[in-house]
């Protein structure tokens, strides 16, 4: 067992001695039926990632004891049907094999009635295995040919292209042929949103519902009102302009009850563009303006505003993606114009290091509002003494309400001053948190308490 570190951890002139806890490591290796593994493979368990060695093998160190879910990955996404469930208690885990099943991968080719290539098509489908649903997707590069690898025996479901009016195709896997899909020339919508008056207006959603009933799109308005809808087959469109609230872009589809502003008929023929649609959306314009300021009540400049229309029934815990944002002027100021007037919104701030405040129930009547924002505390960690230089450290905080930050720290003799590496966590909530510093194999962890609007420095020195 490795010999325990002294650590102290000074706070308000108090020096705490800290018990350092050994971390754990768990190793394995990968193996497949064919013999070779995909490239790129790794490992993950929970929040660690590893890579697989070229003979298949991996450790994982720096685990604490619990439970942790081993799951093969390529690239970005898990792509592999294997996992297994390890346990840590107090020892290291060794010996741990992950048997990768065989997996083929099928080619898409997307050409036109001529055979030319269709570049830049993606292509979506599922695949069940044992209890296991996978999504499965490619995208056409610019000879048209793409692959869906890491499928296993069985069948894929839902092969289609991301275009309206094609039928979805289920494959038996393995198949040993490519798979043919034949794009007719598409077509395009392009234009603007304007008012009644013909000015442009920004920030709306435009959708288009082909003959067989199904929403394209959305698209939203630019700042200038401009909007275009691509990858259309031949035939007749309703074009609707609708309202941007605090719900996604496709909430539209499911709300039945929710009306277009403005809408028109366009009809396209095969590959045609048409360009210069205008739409007129009819409502009440109104204005929104105001300034945020802290709770001291200074200006806030360059604080992020957005607005949402107001639901007593949402809850939000961050910034949400509103209508539009603004940034705050030097003086706090900030102003949003061309507001739907026949609605109330709840109105967000957020200050350049997180703080944040709202006003609920806001008219776009123009009257100038004022939002303050609370001042955050923070919390400042200077790690001294015997830093191993060039070796990762990690500091984790914990509060009892659920909230945790984790950084890396990296000590270099370019960041090592004389208060020593310093990391910072600033906005967080005041209360109790339990801090955690450790670094290779050794840990050490203490409970602090942050006061409201106060910058917290904790230096903990490794003996």
């Amino acid at each position: 067992m490795a010999r325990p570190l002294d650590v102290g951890l000074h706070l308000n002139e108090t020096e705490i001695l800290l018990e350092v806890a050994r971390a754990h490591a768990i190793e394995g290796r990968v193996v497949s039926s064919s013999g070779t593994l995909p490239p790129g493979l790794s490992i993950t368990g929970g929040p660690i990632e590893v890579a697989v060695d070229a003979k298949g093998n991996f450790k994982i160190e720096g685990v604490g004891p619990g439970t942790y879910r081993l799951v093969p990955k390529v690239g970005a996404k898990n792509t592999l049907f294997s996992s297994a469930a390890v346990e840590v208690v107090a020892a290291d885990v060794a010996g741990v094999e992950l048997q990768l099943e065989p997996t083929s991968g099928i080619e898409i080719i997307a050409s036109r009635q001529d055979g030319a290539p269709v570049p830049g098509l993606r292509f979506t489908c599922t695949q069940e295995h044992d209890g296991s649903l996978k999504s499965c997707e490619c995208t056409t590069g610019d000879d048209g040919p793409c692959r869906v690898e890491g499928l296993v025996a069985g069948r894929i479901e839902h092969l289609r292209p991301k275009l309206s009016g094609f039928a979805e195709r289920t494959i038996a896997v393995p198949w040993n042929k490519p798979v043919h899909f034949e794009v007719p020339d598409l077509g395009g919508i392009s234009g603007e949103v304007v008012s009644l008056e013909g000015d442009p207006i920004p920030w709306r959603i435009i959708t288009a519902q082909g003959e067989d009933g199904k929403p394209i799109g959305p698209v939203i308005s630019d700042a200038k009102g401009r909007f275009q809808l691509g990858g259309l087959m031949a035939g007749a469109y309703d074009v609707q302009v609708y309202s941007y609230d605090n719900r996604s872009f496709s909430a539209y589809f499911v709300d039945r009850k929710k009306k277009p502003i403005g809408q028109t008929a366009v009809t396209l023929g095969q590959g045609e563009l048409a360009k210069g649609i205008r739409i007129q959306a009819a409502y009440a314009e109104g204005k929104i303006t105001g300034r945020v300021v802290g709770d001291d009540g200074q200006p806030q400049p360059s604080a992020l505003v957005t607005y949402v229309i107001d639901s007593p029934r949402v809850q939000y815990r961050s910034l949400p993606v509103g209508v539009e944002m603004a940034v705050a002027e030097n003086d706090g100021s900030f102003s949003f114009n061309r507001v739907n007037a026949a609605h109330t919104y709840r109105v967000f701030a957020q200050g350049v290091t997180g703080e944040q405040g709202t006003l609920a129930s806001v008219s776009a009547d123009g009257k100038p509002l004022s939002i303050a924002v609370k001042m955050p505390a923070e919390l400042r960690v200077a790690v001294t003494g015997l830093l191993k230089i060039k070796e990762i450290a990690r500091v984790t905080v914990k509060n009892q309400q659920g909230g945790e930050e984790s950084k890396v720290l990296f000590p270099t003799p370019d960041n090592l001053g004389q208060s020593g590496c310093v990391i910072r966590f600033p906005g967080i909530d005041p209360g109790e948190w339990e801090m955690t510093v450790s670094q290779g194999n050794n840990q050490a962890s203490a409970t602090v308490t942050i006061r409201p609007a106060q910058v917290e420095t904790i230096a903990v020195r490794i003996q």
